[in-house]
């Protein structure tokens, strides 16, 4: 039927084959819609129209091929982040290399030379205020107490240099390892 208030565009719309098969597109559905907003009583409801239908929504479109500089960019930054986090997660964890190069088997010779240094600076220790103790007691038991107050204060001297020595080299790995780590 005709409908002398639309305008040409709507009447052919509404005019037009509607293929059973195919739908009816949304231009149609929004001629109705407006048709029942302006005519409130002269159409049937526009739901009692599309009962029944089944709304067909076109396919998403495929996103674009990636692009392959991107993606290797990307892969890049990943497994740098990774070796970053392994890094990090690692850093304290302390590792033996089987077989010793020479810069360990210097660090060897200095693992064992510091309990010789040891006995030696408490053998020294003892023997300087044994000596030392002759020239102020008489008593064979005072300079004996003096040789070991000599021994003790020389492996507690000892100590306190290994201390000392052994914090700075750590520091120092600990350094060397995260200069590496920044230069990559």
């Amino acid at each position: 039927r005709r409908h002398p208030s639309l305008s040409t565009a709507h009447r052919r719309l509404l005019d037009s084959d509607i293929d059973q098969d195919a739908g009816v597109p949304i231009p149609v559905l929004s001629v109705l819609a407006d048709l029942h907003r302006e005519e409130p009583g002269k159409f049937l409801p526009l739901a009692q129209l599309i009962q029944g239908c089944s709304l067909d929504f076109p396919n998403k479109p495929k996103p674009p091929p990636p692009n392959p500089e991107l993606e290797a960019r990307r892969e890049y930054l990943r497994r740098r982040k990774a070796e970053r986090d392994y890094a990090k997660l690692t850093e304290s964890v302390i590792t033996s290399k089987a077989p010793l190069g020479l810069g360990e088997e210097r660090n060897v010779f200095h693992q064992l030379s510091v309990p010789i240094n040891m006995v030696i600076g408490a053998a020294a220790g003892f023997v300087a205020f044994y000596v030392a103790g002759r020239a102020s007691f008489e008593s064979h038991q005072a300079r004996m107490a003096m040789g070991l107050v000599g021994a003790v204060g020389a492996l507690v001297t000892e100590m306190i240099l290994y201390i000392i020595r052994s914090h700075r080299n750590i520091q120092y790995k600990h350094d060397q390892k995260h200069k590496k780590l920044h230069q990559q």
